[in-house]
């Protein structure tokens, strides 16, 4: 398979890839970005990256490999642990997922024998490629309320979600002073062009060091060599489809032909079926006349008629005796 190099060095892996997500966020050299970014998106405000502790920032080979693997960030600041998930495949269940990720979260941060006060905040950051809420927001954030009073039963407990295909939607620009959406277009972006566009006028250091590191890590020989992968994905699945299409095309055009070829059969049988039908209805349509006329007949009429028949069967009879003696 030849592809068009071009073509591959300017389409790029955005963050929505779950590995270029986890390289772009969640190594040991992405604090300064992972500090903007959570400053804009969560409303944290992280004065230093070195109060970051990324605590999982290994990926190892077997979940690379791994289908479905979870590849999220987790990350602590101070008191306060974050979870950060891109999930770009709707499932029904996620609203649960997220909240059984929090618990498990927020239960992990009391040590054994310690004062239930001692749990940390546990935030939840999820970034969606599909749209799970009937409303026109694209960023929603969950906290334990009471229903009447609106009021917060603790502030250690947020889970926010990111829709990013409302934000495609709605056409968002880049704005610096928006500290939300300059990260949502980074989420976003397809092509080298547009990682172009985003270094322009762009004075947030957290952001400029993003979209230079996003551009770096789409020209890494293992990044590469997934966007080579994915292209032949693309190209076999576009094969079997074309494959599929015209299979069930012949099989359609086969139970046409075999459709018509029936129905001329059952045609013809139907037809002498009626011719046969016809005939019968016919002989007993005449049966019926004759007997109408013999009863609408006088009793002289019915002898005349009889005798006449009768007479004429003779002549017949004879005629048939004389030309047999002649022989």
């Amino acid at each position: 398979m030849k592809y068009n190099n071009d073509e591959l060095d300017n389409k790029i892996y955005s963050p929505k890839k779950d590995i270029v997500f986890k390289k772009l966020f969640g190594s040991e050299d992405s604090k300064n970005i992972l500090k903007g970014f959570l400053n804009d998106m969560v409303g944290l405000d992280i004065k230093s990256e070195n109060d970051i502790s990324i605590m999982n920032t290994e990926v190892s080979p077997e979940e690379l490999e791994k289908k479905g693997s979870r590849l999220d960030v987790r990350t602590r600041i101070g008191e306060t642990e974050i979870d950060i998930e891109i999930q770009c495949e709707s499932e029904k269940d996620f609203s649960d997922r997220t909240l059984y990720y929090w618990a498990e979260m927020y239960r992990g941060s009391l040590p054994a024998g310690t004062p239930y006060g001692n749990t940390r905040k546990a935030i939840t950051l999820n970034l969606l490629d599909f749209n799970m809420f009937k409303c026109d927001e694209y960023c929603s954030k969950f906290m334990i309320c009471e229903t009447q009073r609106g009021e917060a039963l603790t502030d250690k407990l947020e889970i926010h979600f990111v829709e990013l295909p409302k934000a495609r939607a709605a056409g968002i620009r880049l704005n610096e002073e928006d500290r939300k959406t300059k990260w949502i277009k980074l989420m976003n972006v397809t092509t080298r062009e547009e990682l172009s566009e985003m270094k322009e006028n762009m004075t947030d250091t957290s952001y400029s060091s993003a979209v230079d590191k996003l551009d770096r890590i789409n020209d890494e020989a293992y990044i590469r060599a997934l966007k080579r992968a994915d292209e032949e994905a693309a190209h076999e699945r576009a094969s079997r489809e074309y494959t599929r299409q015209m299979e069930l095309k012949e099989a359609m055009e086969a139970a046409r032909a075999k459709g018509l070829a029936e129905g001329r059969a059952e045609g013809r049988a139907e037809l002498e079926k009626a011719s046969e039908k016809a005939f019968i209805e016919g002989q007993q349509s005449m049966k019926e006349s004759i007997y109408a006329d013999l009863n609408s007949m006088s009793t002289e009429e019915l002898l005349r008629f009889f005798s006449r028949d009768i007479n004429d069967l003779n002549a017949n009879n004879d005629q048939k005796r004389g030309g047999g003696r002649g022989r």
